[in-house]
C-alpha cells in the first residue's frame, strides 16, 4: 500500500491546531482570572481604605459627640451621632468585599472582629442617641438655656441656684426623670452587652490601628455604664424621696458615730422632713429624749439582752431603736418606735406624721464633707466648720447648754439651727457646685456613711441593688463582720481604733475560721470620754460551730440573725489600753465545698457609721493559689495561703481561685 510522504504530518495538523486552540483559550482565561484577580485586589484595598476610613471617621465623630454631651449640648451631640451613623453604613457598604477573603485564616477572624466591632459601634450610637434625647429634654425642661450650661462647662461662675428654678420645673425634671426610669436601666443592659462584645476582641488578631480603637471605646463605656447605672437607679429613687406624685415624710437619723451602734450611731436627734415636688415644704428637728421622756410611762417593749444587763435599759425607746447591724431592719424598727411613741401622746403638744415613707441615717463625717463644700456656718454664735463640727456640736449638747443657762429641752436646738443654715446654703449654692454635693453624697453612701430605706419595696430594691441600704447579703458564703455596740460609754468611739484579724487554718482534720478583734484605746478620761465598753457581735455564715471565745468578759452569746449566725460578748477597755478577743469555729460547710472545689469567696462587710478598720487576712487553702482579687503583695505569692494587709472603709470582696 502506498502513502503520501507527507500524510503523518496531516494527519497531525488538526491536532496541532485543536491544541493551539485550547492553549490560546487557556491563555485569556488566564489573563481573564488575572485581570479579576488585579480587579478584586484593587477592589479589595479600596474596601479596605473605605472601612477603615468609616471606622475611623465614625470614632472621631463618636468622640465629638461625647465632647458635646460633656458640654450639654445634647442637640449637637444628636446631630454628631448621626454623622457617626453615616460613615459606619459607608464602611458596612463594602464590608461584603471584605467577606471575600474570609476563607483565608488570619483575614478571616480579622473581617470578623471588624464586623463585630462595627457592629458594636451602631448598637452604641443607637443607646447614646436615646440616652441624648433624654438630656436634650430635661435641659429643655430646666428652661436654662443652651448659653447657661455652656458657662457651666467652662465653669464659670454663675449665679443660678437651686431655690431660683420654680416649683413647676423641679416637678416637670423629676416627672421626665421618673418616666425614663425603664429605657434608662434598658439602657445600662445595653451597654453591659456591647462591652461584653468588645471584651471578647482581646483575644482576637487585630490590627494596630483597629485595636487602638477598642479600649478607649470600652474604657468610656464601662465608665459611662457606671455613671448611668447611677442616673437609672436616681429615675426611680428621686421622685420617691422629692415627693413627686404626693408628699412625702422622710425620717433623717443623725447618727453619732462617737457612740457608736449597730446601725451607724446612737441616734441623738432626728428630723422629720416633708417634701412635695422636689422641694423640702417642712423641716424639724427633734432632741430624741423629747419623744422618748413624754412617752415613756406608755411604752411597752422590752429592750435587746445586752441592754438590759449593760446599759441598764428595761424599755425599748426609739433612741436604741437601730440595734440591727442592717439598716433595713433597723430603718423600720425605728419607724415602728416612733409611730408607736407618737401615737401613745395623742391629747400632746407633740404632733407626729401621719406616715413615715423612708428613712435616712447619715453620719457626722457626711455633713463635715458638706460643710467642706459650703464654707463655715456660723449659728447661735457658734461657727461650724468641716474640721470642728463634731466637737464644738457635742460640747454644746453635753457641756455648753448648760454654761448658757439653757434648759436641758432646749440643748440640742443648735442642732435644729445648724441643719436649717445647711439647708439654706447648700439650696444657695451655684448649680455648677452641685456636682460636688452629688460626689460628696456617693462617697457617704458607698463608705456607709449615708444609709437610706423606703416602705416602698420597689425603690427599696434599688437602693438594695446599688448597696445604698445598708443591708447584709445572706446569700454570701463566707461572711466576716464585727459590729459593736457602745453601751454607757460616753462618746468614746472617738478615740477607739478597730482592728480585725481573719485566719483560715486546718485542725486534726477541720477546718476551723478564727476571728480577733483588737480595740485600742488612745484617750484619756474626760467629759466626752471614758472606758470603752461594748457589747460586740461577730457575724459569720450560718451553720458555723463554735469551738470556743478567748479574752471577751463575759460568757458568748450564739444567735442566729439576718440568716447568719453571731457571736456576741461583752468587752471593757480602759484608756491607754490595748485588748481582744477571739472566737474560733468550725467553718461552714459551704465554706468547706467552696473550698474544695477551688474557689473561696468573702465578703467583709464594714459596720454602718465605723469609721476605717484596720483589717488583715491569713488564710491557708492547702492548695496553690491561681488567682486572686484583690492581689496579695508580690512577696505572697506562689503559695497555698492567701495574705492581706488593708484598711477597710466600704464592705470588701475577696474571691480566691485555686
Amino acid at each position: 500500500m502506498m502513502h503520501d510522504p507527507n500524510f503523518l504530518i496531516q494527519e497531525e495538523l488538526p491536532s496541532m491546531k485543536s491544541r493551539h486552540r485550547r492553549m490560546k483559550f487557556l491563555r485569556t482565561v488566564f489573563v481573564f482570572i488575572g485581570v479579576l484577580i488585579v480587579l478584586w485586589m484593587g477592589l479589595l484595598v479600596i474596601a479596605t481604605g473605605v472601612v477603615m476610613a468609616g471606622v475611623f471617621d465614625a470614632q472621631d465623630s463618636l468622640q465629638e459627640a461625647k465632647r458635646y454631651a460633656e458640654d450639654f449640648a445634647f442637640h449637637e451631640a444628636r446631630s454628631s451621632l448621626k454623622d457617626t451613623e453615616q460613615y459606619l453604613r459607608r464602611a458596612d457598604r463594602f464590608a461584603p468585599v471584605l467577606k471575600t477573603v474570609a476563607w483565608v485564616p488570619v483575614a478571616g477572624s480579622t473581617i470578623d472582629s471588624v464586623s463585630t466591632l462595627t457592629q458594636a459601634s451602631y448598637d452604641t450610637v443607637t443607646s447614646l442617641d436615646a440616652l441624648f434625647a433624654l438630656g436634650e429634654d430635661l435641659v429643655q425642661l430646666s428652661g436654662l438655656g443652651e448659653t447657661f450650661f455652656n458657662d457651666l462647662s467652662e465653669g464659670i461662675a454663675l449665679d443660678v441656684r437651686f431655690d431660683d428654678l420654680p416649683s413647676d420645673t423641679k416637678r416637670a425634671v423629676l416627672e421626665r426623670l421618673a418616666a425614663s426610669a425603664t429605657d434608662l436601666n434598658l439602657l445600662v443592659a445595653q451597654m453591659e452587652i456591647i462591652e461584653t462584645e468588645l471584651q471578647s476582641l482581646e483575644t482576637q488578631p487585630l490590627t494596630q490601628s483597629f485595636a487602638s480603637l477598642v479600649d478607649p471605646l470600652r474604657s468610656d463605656l464601662i465608665r459611662l455604664s457606671d455613671q448611668l447605672s447611677l442616673v437609672a437607679i436616681g429615675a426611680r429613687i428621686l421622685p420617691h424621696f422629692g415627693g413627686l406624685r404626693d408628699s412625702t415624710t422622710v425620717l433623717m437619723q443623725f447618727l453619732n458615730q462617737d457612740e457608736l451602734r449597730p446601725g451607724g450611731g446612737f441616734i441623738g436627734a432626728y428630723g422629720l422632713m416633708e417634701t412635695r415636688d422636689g422641694d423640702i415644704s417642712h423641716l424639724e428637728t427633734i432632741d430624741v429624749y423629747t419623744i422618748d421622756d413624754a412617752a415613756s410611762e406608755f411604752v411597752q417593749r422590752t429592750a435587746p439582752q445586752a441592754m438590759i444587763e449593760y446599759n441598764a435599759a428595761s424599755k425599748w425607746y426609739f433612741r436604741d431603736s437601730n440595734w440591727s447591724p442592717d439598716f433595713a431592719v433597723s430603718a423600720q424598727q425605728g419607724i415602728d418606735l416612733l409611730m408607736e411613741e407618737y401615737g401613745s401622746l395623742e391629747d400632746s403638744e407633740l404632733a407626729g406624721p401621719e406616715e413615715i415613707e423612708a428613712v435616712i441615717g447619715f453620719t457626722a463625717d457626711y455633713v463635715s464633707d458638706l460643710l467642706r463644700i459650703t464654707g463655715p456656718i456660723t449659728v447661735s454664735g457658734q461657727t461650724f466648720t468641716a474640721d470642728n463640727v463634731v466637737d464644738t456640736l457635742e460640747y454644746q449638747v453635753e457641756v455648753g447648754y448648760a454654761l448658757q443657762a439653757l434648759p436641758p429641752e432646749q440643748r440640742k436646738e443648735i442642732l435644729g439651727d445648724l441643719v436649717n443654715a445647711m439647708k439654706h446654703e447648700l439650696f444657695a449654692l451655684e448649680l455648677n457646685d452641685w456636682g460636688a454635693v452629688l460626689d460628696a453624697s456617693e462617697k457617704a453612701l458607698r463608705r456607709k456613711q449615708m444609709v437610706l430605706y423606703s416602705t416602698d419595696e420597689s425603690v427599696q430594691g434599688m437602693l438594695e441593688q446599688v448597696n445604698w441600704a445598708g443591708r447584709l447579703d445572706e446569700e454570701t458564703v463566707d461572711v466576716q463582720m464585727v459590729v459593736d455596740a457602745n453601751l454607757a460609754s460616753l462618746k468614746t468611739n472617738a478615740h477607739v481604733g478597730r482592728e480585725m484579724d481573719y485566719r483560715i487554718v486546718r485542725e486534726d482534720g477541720q477546718w476551723v475560721g478564727e476571728t480577733t478583734v483588737r480595740y485600742v484605746h488612745d484617750g484619756t478620761f474626760d467629759w466626752k470620754t471614758t472606758r470603752y465598753r461594748t457589747y460586740t457581735r461577730v457575724y459569720v455564715p450560718a451553720e458555723s460551730a463554735l469551738i470556743e471565745v478567748v479574752g471577751a468578759d463575759s460568757d458568748v452569746v450564739v444567735e442566729d440573725d439576718l440568716g447568719l449566725k453571731s457571736y456576741g460578748v461583752f468587752l471593757t477597755v480602759e484608756p491607754g489600753e490595748t485588748r481582744e478577743f477571739v472566737v474560733r469555729y468550725v467553718l461552714d460547710e459551704r465554706v468547706i465545698s467552696l473550698i474544695e472545689d477551688g474557689r473561696y469567696d468573702l465578703v467583709v462587710y464594714q459596720q454602718i457609721g465605723s469609721r476605717p478598720v484596720t483589717l488583715t487576712l491569713d488564710l491557708e487553702f492547702d492548695k496553690q493559689l491561681s488567682d486572686a482579687v484583690p492581689a496579695e503583695d508580690r512577696v505572697h505569692w506562689g503559695n497555698t495561703r492567701y495574705q492581706l494587709n488593708t484598711e477597710i472603709d466600704q464592705d470588701l470582696v475577696v474571691r480566691v481561685a485555686l
